[in-house]
């Protein structure tokens, strides 16, 4: 089944953002990118989105800080909305990568982020809305 809704791709290094854009499209997503935290900011308040995948580093503010803000947002917004977050990371250091993920991401991979890990993230968030689906899957990725 083909996912029809938005991700949003928070992504400084573009080889990184195009390889990711291409993942998710595979599955049926459609993709949109951002390389700075203002930029997200920006997009969210503007938009729905399915799921946020960003970079520990990002332009003007830090992932964890930009998450941070993500959630404040969401606390006080009148829809009471939480936009599952995938941060990713290139940190081998274990107090920097659980920082990230105690600012309120909902699930964490390093870098480089493969088709079937990808996948699986993008299964659960989709079981979790909708019930029972799976996106769809391209073996040319």
């Amino acid at each position: 089944m083909k996912v029809s809704e938005k991700v949003l791709v928070a992504e400084t290094k573009n080889i990184d953002a195009a390889h990711l854009k291409l993942m998710l499209e595979r599955s049926g997503c459609e993709t949109e990118i951002v390389k700075s935290s203002s930029d997200l900011l920006n997009r969210l308040e503007h938009n729905r989105y399915l799921f946020i995948v960003m970079n520990e580093e990002l332009q003007n503010i830090d992932g964890a800080e930009t998450v941070r803000k993500i959630r404040q947002i969401e606390e006080n917004s009148e829809n009471n909305v939480r936009v599952p977050i995938l941060g990713l990371t290139s940190y081998s250091l274990p107090a920097r990568k659980r920082e990230f993920q105690e600012s309120g991401i909902d699930y964490c991979l390093s870098k480089p982020v493969y088709k079937n890990t990808l996948n699986k993230v993008l299964a659960e968030i989709l079981e979790k809305k909708h019930g029972n689906v799976s996106p769809s899957t391209d073996s040319n990725t």
